[in-house]
């Protein structure tokens, strides 16, 4: 059905309450837009917590990846949305030429480019002087907040290192106990 599970596995962890603070968080991707009608208009840090939301997220990104420009060769994010997510994003694009466009992961800002022309294709490209590990933590974070779904934890078993221990001390009793029989 629709329903899907991932089985998470995490050795020598020290600290489980953190893991499954880590695990059963979802990050929420979202884009906004530039409120200002000023196209000329410089925006402070502040300034960009007024953006206001889209009803283009996460789920309507498909995929982000690294790519590198054929004009500079320089690393930027390549950005492909699915076909609801083409037009929605097309929309946004096509109001916001010159202005920028904010993406922001669980309510903070990653990245805020500036739109140079209307997008319809649904292919987008983030550039901006990024360098090869930057651009690859940017689209980590995209494809992290892509995840349309919550995450519910419906099962935990923590596993100690005695469990070995513990197997193998059975095993030489039952091995023991095998010969002695023969």
């Amino acid at each position: 059905g629709g329903n899907y599970r991932i089985m998470v596995e995490m050795p020598g962890i020290k600290n489980i309450q953190d893991a499954v603070e880590l695990i059963g968080k979802t990050a929420q991707l979202d884009f906004r837009e530039n409120p200002s009608e000023d196209k000329e208009a410089t925006l402070s840090a502040m300034a960009i917590f007024n953006f206001k939301k889209t009803d283009l997220n996460g789920k309507d990104l498909q995929k982000s990846q690294v790519q590198f420009s054929s004009e500079t060769g320089e690393p930027v994010v390549g950005l492909k949305f699915t076909s609801e997510g083409a037009k929605k994003f097309g929309e946004i694009t096509t109001r916001n030429v010159g202005k920028q466009v904010a993406i922001f992961l669980d309510d903070l800002p990653i990245t805020a480019p500036i739109v140079n022309e209307p997008i319809l294709s649904g292919d987008a490209v983030i550039s901006g002087k990024f360098t090869t590990q930057e651009a690859k933590n940017l689209v980590i974070q995209l494809n992290a907040g892509a995840m349309p779904v919550p995450v519910k934890i419906v099962e935990q078993k923590n596993i100690g290192a005695t469990l070995g221990e513990e197997s193998v001390q059975k095993s030489m009793r039952a091995g023991l106990i095998g010969l002695l029989l023969v």
